[in-house]
């Protein structure tokens, strides 16, 4: 079976030219399309790749923001326990001191309302 042809063309250069059309992609689709799709899809990855790595390192400064603060807060309790050796405390109690303080605070202040 030969090619299909649609028309013949002269295009006033003394040759005439057979216009074949395009064969039909299964999908439906023109390759341009289709080329837009893979293009779009191809963005979607590399943004969810972005989104992804963004994740990791957020969840890693936060990891390190707590580790610092941690470190922070121990530094001062040891410099305060230096000064004052009566004042020897835990970072544990400490924090559950600050945590109940911060619980009877919200709770007056809800009482209050």
């Amino acid at each position: 079976m030969g090619k299909r042809v649609e028309k013949t063309v002269d295009l006033n250069d003394g040759q005439l030219y057979e216009i074949i059309p395009a064969k039909k992609s299964n999908t439906g689709f023109s390759p341009k399309s289709l080329r837009d799709r893979a293009a779009k899809i191809e963005e979607i990855i590399i943004t969810k790749n972005e989104l992804r790595s963004l994740r990791e390192e957020l969840q890693i400064l936060k990891s390190e923001n707590t580790r610092l603060r941690k470190s922070a807060t121990e530094q001062r309790i040891s410099e305060i326990q230096g000064t004052s050796p009566e004042l020897k405390i835990s970072y544990k109690e400490f924090t559950e001191k600050i945590l109940t303080a911060d619980g009877q605070a919200g709770a007056a202040y809800r009482s209050e309302k």
